[in-house]
């Protein structure tokens, strides 16, 4: 657990930061290989087709499904593993904040409409 700096207010919950770093690392590594994993598949349709020969035709709107449907799956995983890499540890949690039951008075304010 971390103090604030001011040594006052409750602890907060934050992972260490060297396994911080780690995790960091590790997803934004996975990150760029799922990337290049996305561009070798569309080069790879290209090959497969080419090979085809005489088929190719047969078989080029089936490859560019199937190559389209992987790029896009691995983009997806490619941005979200950045996007954990880069948010690892960006967040602290007031632990004295988590569970206030009804000490919290939520009132509703009736909103002024400027005409």
């Amino acid at each position: 657990m971390n103090f604030p700096a001011d040594g006052g207010g409750s602890p907060q919950l934050r992972m260490d930061p060297a396994l911080a770093e780690s995790v960091h690392q590790t997803f934004q590594t996975m990150a760029a290989d799922l990337q290049g994993h996305s561009t070798s598949i569309s080069s790879a349709r290209t090959d497969i087709v080419a090979g085809a020969g005489e088929f190719s035709s047969a078989l080029s709107a089936e490859a560019t499904i199937f190559s389209t449907g992987w790029s896009d799956g691995l983009d997806v995983l490619s941005t979200s593993a950045g996007l954990i890499a880069h948010n690892t540890n960006q967040l602290s949690l007031d632990l004295t904040k988590v569970d206030r039951g009804g000490s919290i008075d939520i009132s509703i304010v009736p909103q002024v409409k400027v005409p």
